[in-house]
């Protein structure tokens, strides 16, 4: 579905993304993690064409820089931790928008893009931010219509990062669900960069690990737990705590 040959990104000279190398099949759930600046989120830019990848990204089957705007836009969504600045557009604005590649000036939504919209807005339950001025939402609320947007877009691969930092735990949830049932009805893929370490084990069927621009691990959330590895990733010392449903790391406690 997803090839990334040889990904480098550099600014300044500062090298971002150095030697990138890794495959990503139909029907998986990718979590992203590495320490801040690693590099997460310019990986990210890059498979949706926000920033040059030269010949380095193809996408079922074809080379990223072949596929036009509208192209891209039909098969790649990104929602991002942060917000633009959309004053005066309502929550309806900004779902219409997300049709952006399927439409032009003389057409309307259809019967199923309309049927398509009225389930995502309950799902994501936003139905009462409706009329609002959507600069006066929260972030976490701004963040669950932006996530239906991405939905509404009807992508072949859905990258969201960090986009779910600022919702509360029920809603986390939730949003977890629609993302395994999402994968799960449309054989599609998601990357998903968290530093939660805690969910990626729980939610990921692979995880990836980006540190100072390169690719550390891309393998099973379990390899996480093997000795070292996260000590080495973040340089500080953790503890693991086994669970019925599951392994669970906290940082330890340095001492006074």
């Amino acid at each position: 579905m997803l090839n990334v040959t040889d990904l480098n990104y550099t600014v300044s000279e500062r090298k971002i993304l150095s030697d990138i190398n890794f495959s990503l099949q139909k029907e998986e759930l990718i979590c992203l993690i590495g320490p801040n600046g690693a590099g997460k989120s310019t990986l990210l830019r890059a498979i949706c064409g926000i920033i040059p990848s030269g010949n380095s990204i193809s996408l079922n089957g074809e080379n990223l820089n072949k596929k036009s705007e509208k192209q891209r836009a039909k098969e790649i969504a990104l929602v991002s931790s942060f917000s633009p600045a959309l004053n005066g557009f309502t929550m309806e604005d900004l779902l219409n928008f997300s049709r952006y590649p399927y439409m032009n000036a003389y057409r309307n939504l259809d019967l199923e893009e309309s049927s398509l919209k009225k389930k995502l807005i309950e799902e994501f339950e936003i139905g009462d931010f409706h009329k609002r001025d959507l600069t006066t939402l929260s972030s976490g609320e701004m963040q669950r219509i932006l996530l239906a947007c991405a939905f509404f877009q009807e992508p072949s691969l859905l990258l969201v990062d960090e986009a779910l930092s600022n919702l509360d735990p029920k809603v986390k949830i939730k949003i977890h669900r629609s993302f395994k049932k999402w994968i799960s009805k449309t054989k599609n893929s998601l990357i998903y960069i968290t530093h939660d370490i805690n969910e990626a084990l729980q939610l990921a069927d692979r995880v990836m690990v980006i540190e100072s621009g390169k690719l550390k691990l891309f393998d099973t959330p379990m390899k996480l737990l093997e000795k070292k590895v996260l000590d080495e990733i973040y340089q500080i010392d953790f503890k693991y705590f086994c669970e019925e449903d599951g392994v669970f790391v906290f940082p330890k406690k340095e001492e006074q």
